[in-house]
Parts: C-alpha cells; structure tokens; sequence
C-alpha cells in the first residue's frame, strides 16, 4: 500500500512535466496510460472489481488521449472535461455497478465531492511510516502543524499585499526574489498542482476503499495555530495599514511610480484579504478561548477595516478614471457587506452564544434585497455620462447592453450632446433595441415600468432612405 502513493506521486509529478502549461498532443496518451496502469493495479490488488465490464471505459479514454495527437479540433478541449466523466463512470461501473440513471448521477456527484472528506485519512496513512520511525513530542506535532498552515497562508496574504500595493511590494520583494534563483520560475505553481492532484486522486482512492460518509465531527484548530496564525498576520497588516496611510491618504509614494499608479490597483486582493481575515477570525473562536487570541481578533477586525477603507478609495480612484461597470460597482457592495459583517463578529469576539451565522446570513439578505430596490444599469449608465461631461470619454459599448434601465438615460445623453459620432452610435443601438422588441411577446402579464418607458423612446425613432432619425 506504501508504493501505491509513491507512484500515485510520480504519476502527478508526471501529469505537472506532461500537462502543466502544455498544449494537448501526445503528452495526454503518455499520461493516460500508465495512470490507467497504477489504477487497475490498485483496484485489483484492494480487490475492488465487482464488476469487470465496468474496464471496457478504458477504451474510450485511451481513444479520446490519443487523438490529440492527430487533431487539434474543439473537441480536443472538450475531451478534457469527458475524459475525467469517463474515469468518474469507469470507477462506478467497476466498484459499485449500477444502471439506474438516478443513481448513476448520484453516485457520481458522491464520487466527485465525498472524497474530499477522506484527505485526513489519506494523509495518516501516507504519513503512517514517517510517525512510526519518528517520534515526536505532542508539542512538536503541534508546532509542525501550525507552522504548515500558517506559512501558506502567510505566503499567500504576502502575495496579495504586495500584487496590490507597490510601496509595499517594494519593501518585500526581496521575500519573493529569492525564487529568482531556482532554475524553474514557476516550479511553485507546478509543486501546488502536484501537491492537490495527488492529496485529490489520493483521498479518492481512500474514499473507493471505505466509500461511506465521512464523520461530521468538527474538528478545530489547536490555539497554537490560531495564535502563531494571528500574529503573523496582525504584524504583516500593521506594517501595511501605515504604508496605506503615508501612502494612499498622505499622497507620499516616493520617486518610483506615481501616486496615480499607485491609486488604482489592488482592490479585488484587499477585498479578498478581508474575506480571509472573517474567516481567521471566526476560526479563533472554535478553538481554546484566550485573552490574548481575542486580543488579537479584535485588532484583526480594526485592521481589516483599515484594509477594506483602502480597497474602498482605491475603486472609486480607479472608476472615475476608467468609467463604472458591473462588476466595480459589485466591489462597493461587497466591502460595504464585509463591513456590516464586521459588526456582528465584533459582538462574537465578546460573546460566544451569540448567533453569528444567523447574523451574517440576516445581513447579506438584506443587502441582496436593498440593491434590488435599485436600477443598477441605471446608475452605471448615469455615472458613466457624468463622466463623459466632464472627461469627455464614454465606454458606449459597455453601455450598449440591451437592457431597458439605460434607455432613457441614453437619450438624455443623445440629446444634449453635441458629438454626432456618438448620436450615431446611440440611434443605431436605438433601432437594434426597437427590432428586437417585435419579436418580443406583448402580454399584459409582461407589463415592466421600465421596459414601456422604453418603448415610448424606441417608438420615436423612424427610418427612412438608409436614415435613422427621431421625429
């Protein structure tokens, strides 16, 4: 069983030579076959075969990894979702036959997601022989532990921090240079694939072994990690939180780059950091309750503030530059609910019993169904032709989206501006919105405010001679 999971890891480090950043060709056939080797031997030595026709899936996969080899067509890249469809129908057919349609696509989704509750399982039995000739103190496998789960995540808040702040990524870089220096640039990210293809294949084939519901049974981080995880973090946005300041507030970005250029990066990474933290924080919770723990909760929680304010100014820099959309506007709505977040985590912090989930399920419903009350398309639309009056820019295309909210705003715009380029533009989106209304149905139960707005504008429009104009 101890050579199964080193071969399963030269089969990912395989897949990572082969795969990784490779366009398909034979590269798929070499993999394919020795995996498709590893897993019959597994399954017939854990004598896991109940039903042998369930092997026949072997053709089509060695089929389907052989054509890139040959053609590079669409399917070509659709072969890269059926293929692992096959490997998913090959171990259910084989294990645990079945021919109901119900209970195939049930087996499946169990086959696809349950594993993933059998990593614990998969780790003490690949890590069985190392525990067995090591002995190690409780204090130490703690330790070990906390150092393997706050270091990534140490990495990765750093990595955030310094892709969004390039003051910040100045004073670190040095961190990160040090990977300059390994003759393979991106050998992380490929040690990253290799290290959740094999705990993913692996767990999989735990879970083929004892394919029953994993314990529900939570368990919590030790308070070491949680500490060691809490001042590591807390020290990093401390040393961030006055950078922004100097920075961002105090307009003192040194000789290097522009405050314009420092301004307008980094809000999707601060908003994603803020995420973490909640996370961080609500996990201090579940472990032994310290003084300094909530200490250090609570200096989070106002540090984050510090960190969502900056992701905050950052945004609204970089829309009055670049115009409004969707998904910017999407980012004040998420920071403005991260903040009210905050607010019942605080409460948490002193208060164990008090029903947080509840609370932040209460919050983001309301601030779902608040938005609601509001034409986003409208406000977009208005803010980008405020825009356009004082900067003289306008995305129109953006604009041009088919949607009913827009319409009148447009024809404000159309009629105050003087710029007959973009009349043009917005009479032909005009006459492509009135065409398409003729296809539509006319009901009485599809009555829209918005929509007959609309068409009271559409239906001002006239063409005649190749001449679109309004009467």
């Amino acid at each position: 069983m101890k050579k199964a999971w080193i071969y399963l890891l030269l089969l990912c480090i395989l897949n990572s030579i082969l795969l990784y950043g490779q366009c398909l060709g034979i590269n798929v056939i070499l993999f394919n076959v020795p995996f498709l080797i590893f897993l019959i031997i597994y399954l017939k030595v854990n004598n896991l075969i109940k039903n042998k026709k369930g092997l026949l899936f072997i053709i089509p996969i060695l089929i389907l990894s052989i054509i890139p080899t040959f053609y590079s067509n669409i399917f070509v890249l659709l072969n890269a979702i059926v293929i692992p469809i096959l490997y998913i129908l090959l171990f259910i057919y084989t294990m645990y036959p079945t021919y109901n349609i119900i209970d195939l696509l049930k087996k499946g989704i169990l086959q696809i997601f349950l594993p993933v509750g059998k990593i614990g399982n998969f780790f003490r039995v690949v890590t069985s022989g190392i525990r067995e000739k090591v002995k190690l103190t409780d204090k130490t496998k703690k330790t070990l532990k906390a150092l393997l789960i706050v270091v990534p995540i140490t990495i990765l808040v750093l990595w955030l921090l310094t892709s969004a702040d390039m003051v910040f990524g100045n004073y670190f870089s040095k961190i990160f240079k040090v990977f300059d220096y390994i003759p393979n640039n991106n050998i992380i990210q490929r040690t990253i694939v290799v290290f959740l293809l094999f705990t993913y294949i692996g767990s999989t084939l735990i879970y083929s072994i004892n394919p029953e519901t994993t314990e529900t049974k939570r368990k919590n981080l030790d308070y070491v990690t949680i500490r060691l995880l809490l001042t590591v973090l807390n020290i990093i946005y401390v040393v961030f939180d006055i950078i922004q300041i100097r920075s961002l507030l105090l307009h003192q970005v040194g000789n290097t780059i522009t405050y314009a250029e420092y301004a307008r990066q980094g809000f999707f990474q601060l908003m994603f950091i803020s995420v973490i933290n909640l996370i961080i924080i609500l996990l201090s919770k579940s472990t032994k309750e310290t003084k300094y723990n909530k200490t250090m909760s609570i200096t989070m929680i106002f540090l984050t503030l510090i960190i969502i304010a900056s992701s905050f100014i950052r945004m609204y820099l970089y829309e009055t530059t670049y115009g409004y959309t969707i998904l910017r506007l999407g980012v004040y709505i998420i920071l403005i609910t991260e903040v009210l977040l905050l607010i019942p985590t605080l409460i948490y912090i002193f208060n164990p019993k008090f029903k947080i989930l509840r609370s932040y399920l209460y919050i983001t419903i309301f601030v779902y169904t608040f938005i609601n009350l509001f034409s986003i398309e409208k406000i977009i639309t208005e803010n980008n032709i405020k825009r356009y009056y004082i900067k003289d820019d306008i995305d129109i295309e953006y604009l041009e989206n088919y949607n009913y909210d827009n319409i009148p705003e447009l024809y404000k715009l159309f009629k105050k501006t003087d710029d007959e380029e973009l009349k043009k533009e917005i009479v032909f989106y005009f006459y492509n919105m009135k065409n398409n209304m003729k296809f539509e149905n006319d009901s009485i139960f599809e009555y829209s405010y918005s929509k007959d707005q609309a068409k009271k504008i559409l239906n001002k429009l006239k063409a005649k001679d190749d001449k679109i104009y309004f009467k």
